[in-house]
């Protein structure tokens, strides 16, 4: 495998790859930056770094990709490596927008590679003992769905600028609003959302907010709301409640004081090592993908739809 783009999560996806995945090895990375390029390799281990990802994209013994670069740049280095035949792991979302989307989608058909996109909760042992539990009707008919993610701080306004991440709706709801469909098995019908940006004013400059809520109503009848923060003092603050008509189940912890709820490097690893194994595994086994190309989209237009609620007090409708 070959890793495009470390940032911050490019770091974490290629140290968990070079280190604690079965069956994979890390043999090339790229950067636009040499020097993070080739410090990453230093690091790791790796044999091969470059600071142009077509020269990795180019490399004969490659058999997959992991993208992790700016959320602007996806669909381009998507297509990229779908034409050069590799297997994909995409950092979501996808594309910024449906038709950026619906490109990647359309060159990994094409090509004949698979897609995966990366919404790692699908593959943590909590979340999947939760979707186990609604599937075996154990909570009886699923009425209402609750999600948090709240960070401690705010990324620099130039990173929440939707053109460049989609802004926090899109960057940060996304894996919430994938989730919904995914434990629900059902479709989002309408959103309602509210959204401001009363303490760091620098992002209301870029069309940005810094905290919101959204409303959900699902296809079969249940309903649910969402909030994301990016001014949670306390420390990182991750969790999932999902209500039955028979029982409940919660997932995630209440950070303690100013302590971080994901524990450090061991949280961050439990958190993303599941998603990197799955992807390897499915390849190596021909198996399922935990969450293709069509789930970015659906995820998606219930991001684009909340931020247009946000911005226009009104309740989107989607169509299925």
């Amino acid at each position: 495998m070959g890793v495009i783009g470390l940032g911050r999560m490019g770091q974490i996806h290629a140290r968990i790859l070079a280190r604690q995945i079965r069956g994979a090895q890390l043999m090339a990375v790229a950067d636009l930056d040499p020097a993070r390029a080739q410090g990453a390799a230093t690091s790791l281990g790796v044999p091969y770094w470059y600071d142009n990802p077509d020269d990795l994209l180019a490399r004969a013994d490659l058999r997959a990709v992991l993208i992790a670069t700016s959320s602007d740049t996806h669909v381009d280095l998507v297509v990229a490596a779908a034409r050069a035949g590799l297997e994909i792991l995409c950092e979501k979302p996808l594309a910024l927008d449906l038709q950026g989307t619906d490109r990647a989608i359309a060159a990994a058909e094409q090509a004949g590679v698979r897609l995966q996109v990366g919404f790692m909760r699908r593959t943590q042992p909590e979340y999947l003992r939760l979707r186990r539990a609604i599937r075996e009707g154990r909570l009886g008919r699923p009425v209402l769905f609750r999600a948090t993610q709240r960070d401690p701080d705010s990324p620099p306004a130039s990173f929440c600028d939707p053109a460049v991440s989609g802004g926090i709706l899109v960057d940060m709801g996304i894996h919430e609003f994938d989730l919904a469909r995914w434990l629900f098995e059902d479709e989002i019908r309408a959103v309602q959302a509210f959204a401001t940006a009363s303490v760091f004013p620098e992002l209301e400059a870029v069309g940005d907010f810094d905290n919101a809520t959204v409303n959900l109503a699902f296809e079969a009848g249940a309903v649910g709301t969402v909030d994301l923060s990016r001014n949670a003092r306390y420390g990182e603050d991750i969790r999932t409640e999902v209500i039955g008509s028979k029982d409940g189940m919660f997932v995630g912890a209440l950070p303690a004081g100013s302590k971080s709820a994901s524990d450090g490097q061991e949280g961050i690893d439990r958190c993303y090592r599941p998603q990197l194994q799955s992807f390897v595994d499915a390849i190596r086994e021909d198996g399922e993908l935990a969450a293709s190309g069509a789930d970015a989209r659906a995820a998606l237009e219930i991001a684009l739809a909340a931020r247009r609620s946000a911005e226009t007090g009104e309740v989107i409708s989607l169509r299925h």
